[in-house]
């Protein structure tokens, strides 16, 4: 009995899978920085950026103390989702932000630790 068109293109993802595969190079090591000004709740942005020390890195993902991190009007990721922007800090952003990148062989994460400090006594 012959193969139907669903095995065929299963087969065809399998082996492109491999083929990526075999020409991607493995993530080594990622980098993520972020401020070193001492931030003030309403009145700081905050830039943190994530890069791979080498290797070729097909997606890029974020998450805060543990949950995935999606855009809003506050939190603005860059196109390749490298580096995340956030806007009118407030106590609520202090936390471990993670960044993991990802390719066909490998991931790779590292974190930044961010504080957010109150410029009064009532934040």
């Amino acid at each position: 009995m012959g193969l139907g068109i669903r095995e065929i293109k299963c087969k065809r993802r399998d082996i492109k899978s491999f083929l990526s595969s075999l020409f991607t190079d493995a993530i080594l090591g990622v980098q993520v920085a972020g401020p070193t000004d001492t931030l003030i709740a309403g009145n700081s942005t905050a830039l943190i950026s994530c890069m791979a020390t080498s290797g070729d890195v097909e997606s890029t993902s974020w998450m805060k103390d543990g949950k995935p991190l999606t855009a809003s009007d506050r939190l603005v990721f860059a196109d390749t989702k490298n580096s995340l922007t956030i806007k009118g800090l407030q106590k609520e952003d202090n936390g471990e932000y993670v960044c993991q990148m990802s390719n066909a062989v490998n991931s790779e994460k590292s974190s930044y630790n961010l504080v957010v400090n109150c410029e009064c006594l009532f934040c």
